[in-house]
């Protein structure tokens, strides 16, 4: 299917669709286009679309929920746009047990979050797999992830493998204040800095019982200014902060990153608060 917008589908001024055990692939104009409207999305597929933005989802002022989804190999074409994957500009957005892969855009491969002029409105993302996304800018990033006046949590997710032409080969994040807990970044690499993670100015990152290894160049890279809290984390090279470590954590082999089964996992749930 082609059109304008949402070559596969189309949601506006406050429709509130459920859609459940649907594909959408190979669509031009996106695989769905969400403006003002409130759509949930359950064990759906898409694949292969592409739009100059969102090439799987294009959400604008919208409310979206995503669950048990796989959003692969779709396309944002034009020059600068944002959201391979999925791309959210001013709403609010769930995505849970989702997975996000092979996905590129300029900034923003796998997922790009852009709050605009409005106030931040709720960013949760957990227990999701985000991997071999490509972000092809050299002004931005966010091979995985790309975040710009969110605050998001993100809980529980495996962000591996995915690449940055520049700067966050995992996640890359500006004027935000992303809260992570018990995810792992790995096998992740930006062109210049922060292949697990990039902070712009203005941003302040918490990350709580995380695992960064393997990813290149550094793990962590943080602008001037930028002051991260980091608490209870495996961080290759080290970092500063209460609970913090150095070690190997042993991954099984490529592409299994973690098993929070395994008794000797290196992370103990050392936080008090820690949830696994």
């Amino acid at each position: 299917n082609s059109a304008l917008i949402g070559g596969g589908m189309a949601n506006g001024y406050n429709s509130s669709p459920t859609i459940t055990n649907c594909t959408f692939i190979g669509n031009v104009g996106g695989g769905m286009d969400c403006w003002e409207s409130n759509p949930t999305l359950a064990s759906c597929t898409f694949s292969k679309n592409k739009a100059s933005e969102g090439g799987g989802i294009y959400c604008q002022w919208s409310t979206l929920m995503i669950t048990n989804c796989t959003i692969s190999e779709n396309i944002a074409t034009d020059r600068y746009g944002q959201g391979g994957g999925i791309a959210n500009f001013g709403g609010s957005l769930t995505i849970a047990n989702c997975t996000i892969s092979g996905n590129r855009a300029f900034s923003g491969g796998g997922i790009s979050c852009s709050a605009g002029s409005g106030p931040s409105r709720p960013v949760s993302i957990s227990g999701c797999i985000i991997t071999g996304n490509i972000a092809t800018s050299i002004y931005h990033g966010g091979g995985g992830i790309y975040c710009l006046g969110y605050n998001p949590k993100i809980a529980n997710c495996v962000v591996a493998g995915n690449i940055a032409k520049r700067w966050g080969g995992g996640m890359y994040d500006a004027g935000s204040d992303p809260i992570l807990t018990n995810c792992t970044f790995s096998q992740n690499w930006a062109g210049e800095n922060g292949g697990g993670m990039y902070s712009l100015a203005s941003s302040s990152p918490i990350l709580t019982n995380c695992i960064l290894w393997g990813d290149a160049s550094e793990e962590i890279y943080v602008y001037h200014g930028v002051t991260p809290v980091i608490t209870y984390t495996n961080v290759e090279g080290g970092w500063p902060g209460l609970g913090n470590i150095d070690a190997d954590p042993c991954f099984a082999e490529l592409g299994y990153w973690a098993d929070v089964n395994d008794q000797n996992i290196v992370v103990e749930p050392n936080d008090p608060n820690a949830i696994w």
